[in-house]
């Protein structure tokens, strides 16, 4: 045999056992890495089931607490309408120092709840009731009835705060006229102020008057009057008698029993 012939053979024999060799030690490694990549696939699932049974845990917790909070807030917020109700009862019969005291009491215990909104607006209202009538009433300009009023009488006068853009001012206008009508002739005097801002103008004060018939007076104040009288939202309005507020809230809510006590009309 020729002696080239036979290195050569053994040459690519001693090759071909080296890749052989490396081949199984390759397949060797890649056994050992798929196993522990398995194994490891099998923890991440063990996790992940775990991780979902605590969440699970978690949300059923968090709705139980959840359920009783918003139980202990119905609760609560029905607590603070029923008291709110009782102070409003106090005001509807007069008894002002009494309402004001309770309602103090009332935003301490409820200053949390909804109904806290209503007890601080109702709060600023009464906050004016029992001041002394204006000393300077700031009107710029008197669109009608100047001298129809004279606004340093002690007797019963009702100030309405409204503007021409006011939807529910509108609404309420008829019914403003429609008392002014019943109880001029016995005394009653009642003064419309308007601050004629955003889109308001005197031509359109003008053709409210006409348009709705208005008779009482009509003025433009400076602010100050809104300012004095505490008001934040139209329509609004005030009963001035013996000169000072006694009453100071939304005028749908001016009864003529009110009316009737301080004009001194026999039922």
């Amino acid at each position: 045999m020729n002696v080239k012939r036979i290195l050569l053979t053994v040459s690519l024999s001693i090759i071909l056992l080296f890749f052989m060799g490396s081949n199984t030690f390759l397949m060797l490694k890649i056994n050992k890495l798929s196993s522990n990549l398995k194994a490891l696939n099998v923890r991440l699932e063990k996790t992940e089931s775990d991780f979902k049974k605590r969440i699970f845990v978690i949300e059923n917790k968090y709705q139980l607490i959840q359920t009783q909070f918003n139980k202990r807030a119905f609760v609560l917020e029905k607590q603070a309408r029923e008291k709110l109700n009782a102070i409003k009862k106090l005001i509807s019969k007069e008894q002002i120092t009494l309402a004001k005291t309770q309602l103090n009491d009332f935003l301490k215990q409820f200053g949390q709840t909804n109904a806290a909104r209503t007890g601080r607006n109702l709060q600023t209202k009464l906050s004016v009731v029992g001041k002394p009538m204006p000393s300077n009433w700031g009107i710029d300009r008197w669109f009608s009835g100047e001298n129809d009023i004279n606004l340093e009488s002690q007797g019963t006068t009702l100030i309405v705060f409204w503007e021409t853009w006011c939807v529910y001012c509108m609404e309420e206008a008829h019914e403003i006229q429609a008392i002014y009508e019943e109880y001029k002739k016995d005394g009653l005097q009642i003064l419309g102020l308007t601050k004629m801002n955003k889109n308001s103008s005197p031509e359109k004060i003008e053709a409210f008057i006409k348009k709705k018939g208005i008779k009482y007076p009509i003025a433009k104040e400076n602010g100050s009057m809104t300012q004095y009288f505490k008001v934040s939202g139209i329509p609004a309005a005030a009963l001035l008698n013996d000169g000072k507020i006694i009453w100071r809230d939304h005028p749908a809510r001016l009864t003529d029993e009110m009316l009737k006590k301080y004009l001194k009309i026999q039922s």
